[in-house]
Formats: structure tokens, sequence, C-alpha cells
């Protein structure tokens, strides 16, 4: 990205995110639920000009109603959800309106395709449970990706708050 500012931390500490994002105009940022907890928490906010920071993404955890409501209110952005692995990277994300942030894990990205599937390669019902296990369901990966069932098949069990969500209703 030619003329597109792109500003690192080299150690994570909130205080001089916010010095960061504010200096710099910072308008986007992708990271894990725990840094848009921390960054939400920092005091002395309402000081600070934090205005072009439009939308904090987060994947990696499920967001707490709660953190997205301090984010909301505190750092006056948008917060996305995405879903994915590090085999995969993110599939799926909530859209930039900051709808569907508490109840899905978002809209299959460009290029991407989602199915939440049983051992017989039926599709689960949407907003069904999803199984404890991975070796009872498999995730197919379709598109650019290319197959990662076998990779994510062994895998193994994901306590239920890392398991996928597919809304019963379209983002």
């Amino acid at each position: 990205l030619r003329g597109v500012p792109f500003v690192l931390t080299y150690i994570w500490n909130a205080a001089s995110a916010v010095d960061l994002i504010e200096r710099h105009g910072c308008t986007f940022t992708f990271a894990a639920t725990p840094f848009l907890a921390d960054l939400a928490d920092q005091p002395g906010l309402e000081q600070r000009d934090l205005r072009r920071l439009r939308a904090f993404v987060s994947s990696g955890a499920p967001i707490p109603p709660a953190i997205v409501a301090a984010a909301q209110a505190r750092l006056h952005t948008t917060v996305v959800t995405c879903w994915g692995m590090s085999e995969c990277l993110s599939v799926t994300a909530t859209p930039l309106s900051g709808h569907k942030v508490l109840e899905s894990d978002g809209c299959v990205l460009p290029g991407e395709e989602v199915r939440i599937v049983d051992t017989d390669g039926r599709e689960a019902a949407r907003g069904a449970p999803t199984s404890t296990s991975l070796s009872e369901r498999e995730l197919d990966y379709l598109g650019k990706k290319g197959r990662l069932t076998v990779v994510l098949r062994g895998i193994g069990a994901l306590p239920a708050e890392d398991r996928p969500k597919v809304g019963a209703v379209a983002n």
C-alpha cells in the first residue's frame, strides 16, 4: 500500500496503542479480543481524539457483549468479528455496520465457502449447536484456500466458546 501509514507495536501496551492511534490517525486495527478489552478499558479515553478509528476487527475468541458495549461507547468505533483458524485465516466477518456482532461470526468472505457439516457430509441446520468435537463434525473450507477438512479433523475437541456459529438469519 503506497501512501498509507502502517503502524505496528513491538510489544502490546494499551496506553501506547492509544497514543499511536491518536498520533497517526489510525482508522483500522485487527487484533484478538483481549487487546480490544485493554484498549476500551484505558483511562482518559474521553480526552483523546480517536475519532478516526473506524473499525476494530477481532478474531481468535468470542467477544463478550460487555467488551463490545465498552468499545462502542468508549472508543466510538465499530467492532467487527471474524472466524477462522491459523490454517485458513479469516473466512467470515460481520458487516462494518456492526450489525450481528453479538450473534454471529458473520458472512462468508468473498472467494470463500464455509459449511458446517456432520460426519456424513450433510449441512447442519443454521442456528443448530455445533458438535463438541471436530471428530464428530467437520468444517469444510472450500474455495481459494482449498479443502482443509483433513487438517481440521485432526485438531481435536474445541471448547464451546471457540466453535463457529452460523446464524439462523442471514447477516
